[in-house]
């Protein structure tokens, strides 16, 4: 089983940022996979496990502010068993031009404390 976090902050004043990109994601992907509501269960908006391909996804976007969303995913991922290797967090790089990604297995926090 896989899970992946798309981290943003609450609140009208990052609403539409770069800043709440991991949100945007997870948005994205759970409406072209017609998950429907999310459960609120582990403190964010919680979609699945769904079958996408032959995995088992879990979806999770944390309701808490970015330094704290390691509560919800940690809530997760034990709950599933699952473990830190399948897990995909989707957040904002400063560092990175607008419209480019970047996917890597290690590296550091970026600033972010949760």
């Amino acid at each position: 089983m896989r899970l992946i976090a798309g981290l943003g902050n609450p609140g009208t004043d990052y609403a539409l940022t770069r800043h709440n990109v991991g949100w945007d994601v997870i948005d994205c992907v759970v409406d072209r996979l017609q998950a429907g509501e999310p459960s609120t269960k582990f403190g964010g908006a919680c979609w699945g496990p769904l079958n996408v391909g032959d995995e088992r996804v879990v979806f999770l976007k944390p309701y808490t502010y970015m330094n704290n969303s390691g509560i919800a995913v940690g809530e997760v991922a034990r709950f599933y068993k699952i473990e830190p290797r399948d897990i995909l967090v989707v957040v904002d790089d400063i560092n990175l031009p607008l419209g480019r990604m970047r996917i890597r297995s290690k590296g550091s926090a970026g600033g972010i404390t949760g």
